[in-house]
């Protein structure tokens, strides 16, 4: 510790005034340079045979950076205080050598490469003075058989250099430390060290297995065509089969089959089965989240109304009120804040007046933030906080004679992976808010889920999102990008859960005396459950269904108790006897029939109590070491689309809820349910048929052996369905579906702007967006060179040597460029604007003759 404290001490009481400047050239190149400036320059550091450092005095480091720059040559001046390991420091080391003398050196315990030997009191000395040979400790490395490097410190200084081995640093100025961490670990990982994953999973955490594609999301596979309409030179003889079939052909399929008379009176009798069976394997869809290309720009204009919580400063939500405030002012938005209690707000007409009375008729209002219900989480289901402004709000904004677009902000609302994790069940109830708020109002309205750092790219994305003129309005901004919600088709028609699933143990199932209970139970019997406990909040019709139960030969149990009363559930789970503990939870209670609300004897609303149901049914089972948790929800959760006794809110805060356990290490799966039939009619209802129970019931099966959090069962007719939606969401949830693709609106991409092309697209933009389409022009090929899977990927503010640029990539990036812009750019180019914003500033320049408000002159270098 002397050794290190009298180092430090001594450098820094050398002379200042001295530089220190990175260069990109060969020690070679550079040792000639220094004849006759001995005693003023030296050499500081050789970090790899194309990087050194020069140090000594201002005057002559700038000689032989001259010369440097010359040859056409990359300089860069260190910010530092001192020319460290220059003649700056021989004033110090005889000092330095009394303070060494004193020391004991004994052959150190851990293992250490370096460039002298560190247990010598001379090379102490002579390393406060001589250059740091970062190159030799490298090349000693190689020798020894290293394959990978890992830099503790501050920043990654050291491993771009390294050649020849995996280099990464564990932290990165201006990143998310644990994402920084774990991607380093990932990438000496894969390049063959050994890492103790154990000291980063917990002990509880589930092993799933890699996804077939890389965790970019980027899907490598071709798309399913769209539908084609059958005619008589279709060749896919199975899609021919399966066409009959559901058109009831009998005539066709009997040719196709070379069925005889009695052969196809036999058809006749299954070809309604087979229709049915057909139709109810087409029933089932997945949820994906997916990159979104930022489309919006980053310039904000007119008043922008943020509602916040009272006294900001001392709420959870204080520090993304704080940080989108000055996000939206930095780009050139007016703020004005209103405090607004999320619990009480008043009514619909004192909360308009109150927008009234702060807004100005200076400038148009551009839109509305609402920032007021961050902090809410898990456990405050009772009074819903967030839930008494967001049912006033959309009207007071009419009082307040305003159609600015309305947007909700949450913060860990939703996962977009497994490596994301929902941290606050909570606020998923604004995305169903969101949804209900356009379908009632006609106003334009969204939700943007915001990320845990938020840094400059955030907030960059996140004013491209409300600035998104295609209008995505339900997304979530990561450290990786900007994602959005896709429904996709899940194929297979397997009926039975994975082996085991429910074989053993007692089973739980709410909502024991409605429809979807009452399915979910006899399909758990039929596929194994030995012993049943049916909870549900009326009596009267558990006995005979629990007879029903019993006659397949399970073992049945009954509890009268409203599961959102947390004793009377608590109470109900204490029952179950010891030899056949609780293995299975199945809340199908929260989607129950529009008759249910009329028999309950609680005073809570029906939206408290399905919240509420599930906390309880959540937090009570922690302790059991269950193999399965489900949660049964409905569509309008994920559409928008009210009906009896549906709640948008509360079905996307089921959803979340499982999403969270998962994030825990605990089991979960969100059935998330289209329209049911009582009596098995076939009408239709906001473009869904309703689908016979018996039928359903099959994907709860399917959902349980895919392994997914959330699977959607809708029977959906998409011609009808379409339109309807169209005006109340994002088309991007729903554009993936293959059914849906003919009667979505055609979206053709606009052609990448060519020479001739490019000065006309840029005139009719603003400063802002003519540098945002630049950066999205460079990022593009940037990727195309570096060989990224997305765009998305590339980081708009790091170095070109830090995204791995080398001499080479560097001279084909500006080739391409060269080809869209028209422009003849240096060799140089992309070395003297080193990071992505830089370069399109620069391109703006030379494209538009001005440089955009506020840029900044180039001092380094």
């Amino acid at each position: 510790m002397s050794l290190v404290v009298a180092r430090g001490r001594l450098m820094e009481a050398a002379p200042g005034g001295g530089v220190m400047v990175a260069v990109q050239a060969a020690e070679g190149e550079v040792v000639p340079l220094l004849v006759g400036l001995e005693g003023r320059v030296s050499v500081a550091a050789v970090n790899g045979p194309g990087s050194l450092v020069v140090a000594g005095d201002g005057e002559a480091v700038g000689v032989v950076v001259g010369e440097l720059e010359g040859m056409g040559r990359r300089t860069r001046r260190l910010r530092v205080s001192h020319a460290f390991h220059s003649p700056h420091m021989d004033g110090v080391l005889e000092e330095f050598a009394r303070v060494v003398a004193g020391v004991s050196f004994r052959d150190p315990v851990i293992p250490v490469v370096s460039a002298g030997d560190v247990v010598s009191r001379e090379y102490w000395v002579r390393h406060v003075r001589e250059a740091v040979r970062f190159d030799v400790v490298l090349a000693r490395l190689e020798e020894l058989g290293v394959v990978s490097v890992l830099e503790v410190g501050p920043d990654a200084a050291l491993a771009p250099h390294v050649t020849g081995m995996a280099g990464a640093a564990v932290m990165r100025r201006g990143r998310p430390q644990v994402v920084t961490l774990l991607k380093a670990l990932a990438h000496v990982h894969v390049h063959g060290a050994e890492v103790d994953w154990g000291g980063f999973v917990p002990a509880r955490s589930r092993v799933v297995d890699l996804p077939t594609y890389p965790f970019q999301r980027e899907n490598y596979w071709l798309d399913n065509p769209a539908p084609v309409q059958a005619d008589a030179t279709r060749n896919d003889a199975e899609d021919v089969f399966w066409e009959d079939v559901e058109r009831g052909d009998l005539a066709d399929l009997a040719e196709s089959l070379e069925l005889g008379d009695e052969q196809s009176a036999s058809l006749r009798a299954v070809l309604p089965a087979l229709a049915a069976w057909r139709k109810q394997s087409q029933w089932r869809y997945g949820l994906r989240w997916q990159p979104l290309k930022h489309r919006g720009g980053t310039e904000l204009s007119g008043t922008w109304l943020m509602l916040t919580p009272p006294d900001v400063e001392t709420t959870a939500g204080s520090e993304p009120t704080t940080w989108a405030l000055q996000v939206l002012r930095e780009r050139g938005a007016r703020v004005v804040q209103l405090p607004v209690d999320p619990a009480d707000p008043g009514s619909a007409a004192i909360l308009a007046k109150r927008i009234s009375a702060v807004l100005t008729d200076e400038l148009p209002l551009s839109g509305v933030l609402s920032f007021a219900a961050l902090g809410a989480g898990i456990t405050e289901h009772a009074a819903e906080p967030e839930t008494a402004l967001h049912q006033v709000l959309p009207e007071a904004l009419i009082g307040a004679e305003t159609d600015a677009p309305l947007w909700y902000v949450t913060r860990g609302a939703v996962s977009v992976g497994s490596a994301d994790p929902l941290t606050r069940p909570g606020q998923a109830r604004l995305w169903g808010t969101a949804k209900t708020s356009v379908t009632g109002s006609g106003r334009p309205c969204g939700v943007v889920d915001l990320p845990e750092v938020l840094d400059v790219r955030a907030g960059g994305a996140f004013s491209a999102v409300l600035t998104d003129p295609h209008g995505e309005n339900q997304v979530a901004v990561r450290a990786s990008g900007t994602f959005v919600r896709h429904l996709t088709r899940v194929s297979g028609a397997g009926t039975r859960p994975a082996d085991g699933r429910i074989a053993s143990g007692t089973v739980l199932v709410t909502g024991g005396d409605t429809l979807p209970g009452m399915e979910a139970a006899r399909w758990l019997v039929r596929n194994g459950a030995a012993r049943i406990l049916l909870i549900a909040e009326r009596p009267d019709g558990l006995p005979r269904f629990a007879t029903e139960l019993s006659a397949l030969g399970a073992v049945v149990d009954t509890a009268h108790c409203d599961p959102a009363d947390r004793k009377e559930l608590a109470a109900a789970l204490a029952a179950i006897p010891v030899e056949s503990p609780l293995t299975t939870v199945v809340h199908a209670g929260a989607m129950h029939d529009g008759t249910w609300d009329a028999h309950r004897t609680s005073t809570r609303t029906a939206a408290e109590t399905q919240v509420a149901a599930a906390v309880n049914l959540d937090e009570l089972t922690r302790g059991a070491d269950l193999e399965t948790f489900v949660v049964f929800s409905s569509a309008s959760g994920l559409f928008g689309i009210p009906g009896p006794g549906d709640d948008a809110r509360v079905h996307a805060f089921l959803d979340a809820l499982v999403h969270h356990r998962r994030g825990l290490g605990l089991p979960g799966t969100s059935v998330i349910w289209g329209r049911w039939s009582g009596d098995g009619e076939s009408a239709v209802t906001s473009g869904h048929h309703a689908m016979r129970p018996r039928m359903a019931i099959r994907a709860l099966g399917q959902a349980l052996a895919s392994g997914e959090a959330t699977s959607v069962v809708a029977d959906i007719d998409w011609e009808r369905f379409v339109p309807e939606f169209s005006g109340r969401g994002p088309e991007s949830l729903i554009a993936g579906v293959p059914e849906a693709e003919p009667f979505l609106a055609a979206r053709s991409e606009s052609p990448e702007p060519g020479p001739s092309a490019l000065p006309g697209q840029l005139a009719g933009l603003s400063p802002s967006a003519q540098e945002t389409l630049l950066l999205e022009l460079i990022r593009k090929h940037a990727a195309t060179v570096l060989g990224y899977p997305s765009a998305d990927l590339v980081d708009t503010t790091a170095d070109f040597l830090e995204l791995g640029f080398s001499s080479f990539t560097a001279l084909e990036l500006r080739n391409r460029l060269c080809t869209v812009t028209g422009l003849t750019l240096t060799p140089m180019a992309v070395y003297d604007h080193p990071t992505l914003e830089r370069l399109a500033g620069y391109l703006r320049t030379e494209l538009v003759g001005e440089p955009a408000p506020g840029a900044e002159p180039r001092t380094d270098g």
